[in-house]
């Protein structure tokens, strides 16, 4: 069970795993997809092992590992199973109080989303997926 958790944009989430934002994934015109991801702790200090070897390695300018560290949230689950999205993040992923989500595990984490986002992003990897002849 799932009690303590770290809320992050999934901008870091895709930076660090060295996807290009374009050709990859369709978003936003800024070729962001706009979600919150929800990792464990553990999940989380991996991410950033991560991001502080890529500014080592010259792959990831600090600054963007600044960014990183600063919209990161941690958040309780409290005991309905609820968590407090900050406003910074909410705003980002296009999500107001009392809107409705989309909540959906990628194996490694949960995603937060706008369902119009959500839906645009599946259709388009459901797309990808049947083109791929996989």
């Amino acid at each position: 069970h799932l009690h303590r958790a770290l809320a992050v944009l999934e901008l870091a989430a895709l930076h660090l795993a060295g996807h290009d934002h374009a050709g990859r994934e369709v978003g936003e015109p800024d070729g962001r997809l706009h979600r919150v991801d929800v990792l464990t702790a553990e999940a989380f200090e991996e991410v950033a092992r991560d991001a502080v070897d890529k500014v080592r390695r010259g792959e990831m300018d600090r600054n963007q590992q600044r960014a990183i560290a600063s919209n990161t949230f941690e958040v309780m689950v409290d005991a309905q199973g609820r968590i407090n999205i900050d406003d910074k993040l909410r705003q980002y992923a296009g999500l107001t109080l009392n809107s409705r989500v989309v909540v959906s595990g990628s194996f490694d984490r949960v995603e937060i989303w706008d369902p119009t986002r959500h839906e645009r992003m599946n259709e388009q990897a459901l797309q990808e997926i049947a083109g791929s002849g996989e």
